[in-house]
């Protein structure tokens, strides 16, 4: 069940039983001689077979075989997600985990949360699938491991490593709507370095999102959609078990779409949308001993717009958030200990006055997962620090029984929570009603 209570950040706890039968441990093992290694179910790196969590790994094969144009239409084939959308390509859209809103799962790149302080979304729609690894899909609720919102689950997103001897890549398309999509990259890797540069653009006319004539807000022009991307990822490693690295992806982009100015003059107007979406962070792995990894991981995030009536702006709107983390993962005579602390800065700005600008999180996270013999076990704890709302702590347990190599019954139960974004509190009602 799921809830959420206001004016606090909401709550909500999930149990999973054993859902009638024994399910598959992955939907790819099947298919693999070795089980994947999965990061996003416990934030260590850990096979597939030996987790407790519903969780789904999208290769970069998988990808190129699905013949799927954007993420939001790969994500809806796995099992317990859906999406909408309100238009072409490149309009809002959300993806919804086992019918959580998109406002209640989270969306991370390279181990870094993107995403909208004012609407609570990230804009999937943005996120070229040229530029991507492989996905990892974690189901239910998630927030004693990686915070708010994670209240469906957590989409985690890898963009494209290098190893090997270098590889350049290029490819180019024309579809109908007289749509060009085009990519050019540079892999590669040994011992010591790895590097990988890939570059997109993609251009459509696209189609009239309204064919209703008689629609007070119908346009007739068509509502097309442009964007280029980037993404990078460079590590080094001088020793064994030290590996220091950068993570880089942005995407810029503009569509257009038809009124949201609810009059006839209104649906005569070109309306534009402009967004950048943008993710860095630098990572140091050190493995300090035998039984001690430490990762510290600093980044930010942005989500940009601005939308257009004609060549008069309207509005902008901007997120930037900072982020911090330090992870130590502890290997125990029975399983693996996880200890971390985070630091998340939300700032918001733009044409909009909110009465506050920013916020931040601090969070204590603690976690231990095991696989003795055919058991499986996995719990962990957080505390968040909100400068808002104050604290608010969840927690996860689960335990699984392995009864044959493909075959795995679970039992999990998990607390999680919502906060309000910086429209729900602070957006004026009054300007709404003055566009209306």
């Amino acid at each position: 069940m799921r809830y959420q209570r206001a004016p606090r950040a909401g709550s909500a706890a999930a149990l999973a039983t054993l859902c009638g039968a024994l399910f598959p441990v992955a939907a790819n093992a099947a298919d693999q001689q070795l089980d994947p290694i999965v990061v996003t179910a416990t934030r260590q790196a850990t096979r597939a077979n030996e987790l407790t969590s519903d969780v789904s790994v999208i290769t970069r094969e998988e990808i190129n075989a699905a013949g799927q144009s954007t993420l939001e239409q790969l994500l809806s084939r796995q099992a317990g997600i859906q999406y909408t959308a309100n238009g072409g390509p490149g309009t809002n859209s959300g993806v919804i985990i086992r019918g959580a809103s998109s406002n209640q799962s989270i969306v991370l790149i390279d181990g870094q949360r993107i995403g909208s302080a004012t609407t609570g979304s990230a804009a999937l729609a943005r996120i070229p699938l040229d530029q991507i690894d492989r996905i990892e899909i974690l189901r239910g609720p998630a927030s004693s491991l990686y915070g708010a919102d994670a209240i469906g689950g957590v989409i985690q997103i890898f963009t494209r490593k290098g190893e090997g001897p270098t590889r350049l890549n290029a490819s180019t398309g024309y579809g109908t709507y007289g749509t060009t999509d085009t990519t050019v990259g540079v892999s590669g890797g040994t011992d010591l370095v790895s590097y990988s540069v890939q570059a997109g653009y993609l251009d459509t006319g696209s189609f009239n999102a309204i064919h209703n004539k008689s629609d007070i807000n119908y346009n007739p022009d068509d509502d097309g959609y442009r964007n280029s991307n980037l993404s990078a990822n460079f590590s080094v490693r001088p020793a064994a078990g030290q590996e220091i690295g950068v993570n880089l992806l942005a995407s810029d982009g503009s569509n257009q779409y038809d009124s949201n100015d609810f009059s006839a003059v209104g649906a005569d107007k070109n309306y534009t949308n402009d967004q950048l979406l943008e993710s860095y962070s630098i990572y140091s792995r050190n493995r300090l001993n035998q039984v001690w990894t430490s990762t510290l991981r600093l980044g930010t995030s942005t989500d940009a717009s601005k939308g257009y009536a004609g060549n008069i702006r309207e509005y902008t709107i901007r997120t930037d958030m900072d982020q911090a983390s330090w992870q130590n993962d502890i290997v125990l005579p029975i399983g693996e200990a996880l200890l971390a602390v985070e630091y998340t800065k939300q700032k918001v700005s733009g044409s909009t006055d909110y009465t506050v600008t920013e916020r931040t999180i601090r969070s204590l996270l603690g976690g231990w997962n095991a696989s003795i013999e055919k058991h499986r076990l996995q719990f962990n704890l957080r505390r968040d620090d909100n400068s808002q709302f104050g604290d608010e702590t969840t927690g996860s347990a689960s335990y699984g029984y392995q009864f044959t190599p493909d075959w795995r019954a679970h039992l999990s139960y998990g607390t999680a929570f919502r906060a309000p974004t910086f429209n729900e509190l602070y957006f004026p009602p009054e300007r709404f009603l003055l566009r209306r």
